[in-house]
């Protein structure tokens, strides 16, 4: 699959990826923003908010065989995160 990444001035709205993976269901990017939202297969109504998350970061998990071995490795410990319980907006993952 090639993923077209625009530049973070590009991107103003979310961009959702629903993603093949034992450990994702679904990754949404806010360019403007730079926040990246990740629904984990093991607890999909919980979205988790990584906050000041690089475009470049993302295309590498875009690009990755392991959705969730890329997150681990360029996300997870780099980056502040949110967990959010509330209910998903519309246009969010639904696994």
């Amino acid at each position: 699959m090639k993923v077209n990444m625009k530049t973070e001035t590009e991107m103003k709205t979310k961009i959702v990826h629903h993603v093949d993976s034992t450990a994702v269901a679904c990754l949404a990017y806010r360019g403007e923003t730079r926040e990246l939202s990740v629904w984990f297969t093991s607890n999909p109504d919980a979205e988790y908010v990584y906050v000041n998350v690089p475009l470049f970061m993302v295309g590498a998990i875009f690009r990755s065989k392991s959705k969730g071995k890329a997150i681990n490795k360029h996300v997870v410990g780099k980056a502040e995160f949110i967990k959010n319980l509330m209910q998903k907006e519309k246009d969010s993952c639904s696994p």
